[in-house]
């Protein structure tokens, strides 16, 4: 009998460009070393080999570390394509743009949520560490743009709601 699982989530990387207030990469020391790797690609296809004998049917590539920041990103984004998987990631947006958003995107990427907390470019900065919002922006922008069948969303966090 198949595993009665639809989703799954799999960090394939443990580290963040950022160091958001609210994330364990902001406190004390960060994360601990052994939790910054990258997912190797290999234990990566035998996870979804071994998924494939369940009910799964979309892999998050995600977790509390940044997957843009993995450059194999369109690499695992196929293998799961290939396996009949819709494969889709939260990002802080920075670095998913140039070749890496077109070759994830042309790997079959289902969906891509860009984390925005803050929605101006002080409250992001306050929440998310970067001076970033304007880059970010263009990114998800040039995302949309691209095209391709999978979608782009975004995620704001308010966490004020006086203002």
């Amino acid at each position: 009998m198949p595993l009665p699982i639809s989703k799954a989530v799999i960090e394939i990387c443990g580290s963040c460009n950022y160091s958001c207030s609210f994330c364990p990469h902001s406190f004390e020391n960060g994360r601990e070393k052994s939790f910054k790797r990258m997912m190797n690609y290999q234990m990566f296809c035998e996870t979804l080999d071994q998924l494939q004998d369940s009910e799964c049917q979309e892999i998050y590539l995600e977790g509390s570390g940044e997957p843009t920041m993995n450059r194999k990103l369109p690499d695992f984004v196929k293998a799961g394509t290939d396996r009949g998987f819709k494969m889709s990631f939260i990002t802080n947006g920075f670095w998913f743009k140039d070749d890496l958003m077109k070759k994830t995107i042309d790997a079959g990427m289902n969906f891509a949520r860009f984390s925005v907390t803050g929605y101006n470019p002080e409250l992001y900065e306050q929440q998310m560490s970067k001076p970033n919002f304007y880059t970010v922006m263009e990114n998800a922008n040039a995302a949309i743009e691209y095209g391709g069948a999978g979608k782009i969303g975004s995620y704001h966090l308010i966490l004020n709601n006086d203002q």
